[in-house]
């Protein structure tokens, strides 16, 4: 299908060739908005159900469009039997877009999460009480505390994405930006639009810390290993420590925040 002339790639996907992205059991596949390269990827689906006996269920599937218009979708809608979604649309509880997302946005997955530490901390810790009566005011709070705006741990993650980008990690994501963004510059020296994805510049605005973190990002990167520890000794603003699991998961001033809200 992908060598086929006929078929249309997804804007942000041709340069790479991408028709689907798999997670655990679910998969998101993309095309141009057009009746011909639909009916190809419906027939690729029916090829694979007759060669496989695994048949996809309509009652489970959506079609998203994007800039399409209406005659058009009703065109591609006459070739499956599958709803027409809404974007942005939720995967586990939290919406996928390219927009920031608020605090709001992240509490289904906390209450998620709570539900799960009630359900292990009646079992262990007979905590069932507290964590149950968490207030929506709590519950927001508990989403900030997920969002760690600037704090050490998205420090560190949002490091490791700039890392992996340094070193071309062998990974979708890592190529995509190099394609879309880099465009064959050194990490360092790429400029990054303010109509960039907010993430993307969440990301590269984090190199003018790089300076402040040598010899530790130079030492990482001379044994491409990424290591928390190793940041983590360089950002702490606080005396150093004797670092420990139960420094990390108690002692710790953010792990401490964490518990409090949840305890």
């Amino acid at each position: 299908m992908q060598k086929d002339p006929d078929f249309n790639h997804h804007a942000k996907c041709e340069k790479m060739g991408i028709t689907h992205l798999t997670f655990a059991d679910d998969v998101l596949m993309f095309c141009r908005g057009d009746v011909t390269s639909v009916d190809m990827m419906m027939k690729v689906l029916h090829t694979f159900a007759d060669t496989t006996g695994l048949i996809v269920n309509p009652k489970k599937c959506k079609v998203f469009f994007g800039e399409v218009d209406l005659e058009t979708r009703n065109k591609i809608k006459e070739l499956n039997t599958y709803e027409e979604g809404l974007l942005p649309f939720r995967y586990l509880g939290v919406p996928l877009t390219i927009r920031k997302l608020n605090i709001k946005h992240y509490l289904p997955l906390i209450d998620t999460i709570l539900a799960k530490v009630k359900h292990w901390s009646s079992r262990l810790l007979s905590m069932t009480t507290s964590v149950g009566a968490l207030s929506g005011l709590e519950k927001r709070q508990l989403a900030r505390r997920v969002q760690l705006p600037g704090n050490l741990f998205v420090s560190q993650r949002v490091l490791e994405c700039l890392w992996n980008l340094c070193l071309k990690a062998d990974n979708l994501w890592v190529k995509w930006v190099h394609i879309h963004y880099l465009k064959k510059k050194p990490l360092m020296e790429a400029v990054i639009s303010d109509s960039s994805l907010w993430v993307i510049k969440k990301i590269f605005n984090l190199r003018e810390h790089i300076p402040n973190l040598q010899p530790a990002w130079d030492h990482m990167i001379q044994k491409r290993n990424f290591s928390m520890k190793c940041l983590y000794d360089k950002m702490v603003d606080s005396d150093k420590v004797d670092e420990t699991l139960n420094h990390l998961l108690f002692d710790c001033r953010f792990a401490k925040a964490v518990w409090k809200h949840i305890l």
